[in-house]
């Protein structure tokens, strides 16, 4: 491990150089791997404009050198320029005509052109003289195809089969959870990956696909055990430690997330994103101080991140900071004005300072971003019934029974009808919810809380309450 950031330090010294200097005259001193760590770099990095300026240079000096004509292959067609890639790769096979490099790469030309049997059946005729490892190779680029063809039954297949002949080749173990996830096939994925384990129980890949499966599967303590395991073995795994962060957030683990985040920063550096999760974590533990502090750090590293300015919203709220809080969240919906969480929450902070107008016109706005969730108008419906707007109130009910079904709007119907003195009416909805879905009745309190002290509605849900538990 420390072996490989000593080689990745070195290369970007080595490029830092490069750049540094007259890019020609410095090509001229350095080897052929050396040019080909250049050229990988800005692949990895996809700046192809530079990576091809690279190999352009090398194959001005290394005319007979077949690997740099692969390098500008495999750069023509990233690139999407399919004619060139192909004659750059007629000239590769002139220097080299049995390299494997060639085969794959020309069915991966044809997989870009959507001939897809014409791909693999090149795939397939060079199996017959592949020795074992190219074998492999040829195994997971057929996976590639198949998944271009949206086949993702025979790209699991497949790379099981490369994976049998090379249980240790990260490629195929990469693609692996992106071939799980797509064919669905998490079981099978559980026992193919602790057979793996078995041969190779240092094997990072192997454990994160393994909890990979677990998180599909919804066993989450098992997924998050599997993930640990690959960031134990690999402490520079990034991967596996955010999707450990995200399933401790999952199961509301806040304080477990809050630890790994900080070991995520320690190991990766700071980034916005990380800042505004860890600033969440805090928000739902109420700590709502530590999630302000993190938050502004996180500003003046982004100014332009709505997100940021959402959360100091959040935090101004809990706190009945009003005025704060509208600022926040006016950023927020400045930034970013199709988000309808913050519209509701906007709206919330007008109702609470008195602007009544305003928090309407943003209550109707979260609607209008997302009429079909049904969460918007129970918001409004609340805000229009606590400010005495009843008549409005069954208007908007009206209205929202177009874009939405949902029991709890049956619910507030009832506790609107009680409200203005239709008892029978309002009796008869709550039990036509109650038959409907049991399981959110106590939203009628939200909207009319003396109805917790009405013995014949009390009566009524505890009725319904002990049937559905028989």
């Amino acid at each position: 491990m420390e072996q490989r950031t000593k080689l990745n330090e070195a290369i970007i010294e080595l490029v830092h150089q490069f750049e540094s200097n007259d890019p020609r005259g410095e090509i001229r001193f350095l080897g052929e791997e050396r040019i080909l760590d250049i050229i990988n770099y800005y692949e990895q990095d996809e700046q192809w404009e530079k990576a091809m300026e690279v190999v352009e240079i090398a194959i001005g000096k290394h005319k007979y050198q077949v690997e740099f004509y692969l390098a500008k292959g495999r750069l023509l067609l990233r690139m999407g320029d399919l004619e060139e890639a192909n004659q750059i790769l007629r000239k590769a096979e002139s220097l080299a005509p049995t390299e494997i490099e060639i085969v794959i790469l020309r069915s991966l030309i044809l997989c870009e052109q959507e001939q897809y049997e014409d791909a693999l059946q090149q795939l397939q005729d060079y199996k017959v003289i592949a020795d074992s490892p190219q074998h492999t190779r040829l195994l997971i680029c057929e996976a590639y195809v198949y998944e271009h063809m949206k086949d993702f039954d025979f790209m699991f297949f497949t790379l099981k089969e490369a994976l049998a002949q090379d249980p240790r080749n990260i490629e195929a173990l990469e693609k692996m959870w992106v071939s799980v996830e797509l064919s669905k096939r998490y079981e099978e994925s559980l026992v193919f990956h602790r057979q793996l384990i078995d041969i190779d129980p240092y094997s990072q890949h192997a454990w994160y696909n393994l909890g990979h499966a677990y998180t599909c599967l919804g066993e989450y303590p098992e997924a998050i055990n599997a993930l640990e395991y690959a960031f134990l073995i690999d402490d520079r795994y990034e991967i596996a430690y955010r999707d450990c962060v995200e399933l401790y957030i999952q199961i509301q683990e806040y304080q477990k997330a809050i630890s790994l985040f900080h070991e995520i920063i320690s190991k990766f550096g700071v980034e916005v994103e990380t800042l505004v999760q860890l600033s969440e974590c805090h928000i739902h533990l109420k700590q709502y101080h530590k999630a302000k502090k993190i938050l502004m750090k996180a500003a003046k590293m982004d100014p332009f991140n709505d997100e940021i300015f959402y959360f100091l919203g959040l935090c101004f709220i809990h706190e009945e900071k009003w005025h704060y809080a509208l600022n926040a969240l006016s950023r927020a919906t400045d930034i970013e004005d199709s988000r309808e969480e913050y519209q509701v929450q906007l709206a919330f902070c007008y109702w609470k300072t008195g602007n009544l107008r305003k928090a309407s016109k943003h209550f109707k706005e979260a609607i209008r971003i997302t009429p079909e969730d049904t969460s918007n108008w129970v918001e409004y419906l609340d805000f229009l019934v606590h400010t005495n707007q009843l008549e409005n109130a069954m208007k908007t009910l009206n209205k929202a029974e177009n874009y939405t079904v949902d029991t709890d709007l049956t619910y507030i119907r009832g506790a609107i009808h009680l409200l203005t003195g239709d008892r029978k009416e309002g009796i008869h909805l709550l039990e036509s919810a109650l038959q409907e879905d049991v399981t959110n009745h106590e939203v009628v309190f939200r909207f009319n809380d003396d109805l917790r002290h009405d013995k014949e509605v009390s009566s009524m849900f505890r009725y319904y309450l002990e049937e559905q538990k028989k």
